[in-house]
């Protein structure tokens, strides 16, 4: 009984000194707005299709079991683009405060194309800042910062940025997550764009897109750190095997 009673202090220490993170975390199921890829997204609310050289938006994107495949490299021609933008401001699913901090999240796969470089794009603006994620099939790309060598076409994988509340347009900073990893720490902000906006897609008009889109999801008004298992919380596990073990014996 005396071991059981040091375990469970054990726990509560380590609960109280965990709890700060607690706070701060949130699955993106709980985000107020939401792309879960089950229609194309023109038909799923006040997102406009256009194309560079007018393909219809059936031609390029398809929907299969909730996920949305967008193939702009299907011809092999390099002038071949179609992206779906969202117009943001008061009264809409995205206005943010000029001050920050928002988050959001894609779960999605990225395949090699015909070129072999470039891939899908993800831009936000908000009055005073600018947001342009790429994914290749092999690296990521977020506002400058490049991170390589890592495997995007095999499997789908989550993909959130956060960004944290500022005082200035100059002072904005971009987190970065890869399944609730870290791989790109204080972007750099692209200050002064005027107007909100959510564009997605492939607007190149060279080196098209393959990519496969789960869902897009976004909290315009709270950033949000990813729910991962962290070391406390694996501890936590390990003490409760240690708790039954305890009171086996």
């Amino acid at each position: 009984m005396k071991n059981v009673k040091i375990v469970l202090l054990l726990i509560v220490m380590l609960v109280v000194a965990n709890g700060s993170s607690i706070a701060t975390t949130l699955d993106s199921s709980a985000f107020p707005y939401k792309y879960e890829a089950n229609v194309l997204p023109s038909a799923f609310g006040p997102y406009v299709y256009s194309s560079g050289n007018g393909t219809a938006e059936s031609s390029y994107a398809s929907i299969s079991d909730g996920i949305m495949t967008m193939d702009t490299d299907s011809d092999g021609q390099d002038s071949d683009s179609g992206w779906w933008t969202l117009a943001g401001g008061a009264g809409t699913s995205w206005n943010p405060h000029f001050l920050g901090g928002y988050t959001m999240e894609i779960r999605m796969k990225s395949f090699a194309n015909n070129s072999g470089a470039y891939n899908a794009w993800f831009q936000w603006y908000d009055e005073n800042s600018a947001i342009l994620l790429q994914v290749w099939h092999n690296k990521v790309y977020l506002n400058n910062v490049v991170v390589a060598d890592m495997d995007n076409q095999t499997d789908f994988h989550t993909f959130r940025i956060v960004a944290n509340v500022y005082d200035s347009s100059a002072g904005q900073k971009f987190d970065l997550y890869r399944d609730g990893v870290l791989i790109i720490d204080d972007a750099p902000n692209f200050p002064e764009y005027p107007g909100s906006k959510f564009r997605f897609g492939d607007m190149t008009g060279f080196e098209e897109s393959k990519v496969a889109v789960d869902y897009i999801r976004w909290d315009d008004k709270n950033a949000w750190a990813p729910i991962v298992p962290e070391p406390t919380t694996m501890i936590l596990l390990g003490i409760g095997g240690l708790v039954l073990s305890v009171r086996r014996k």
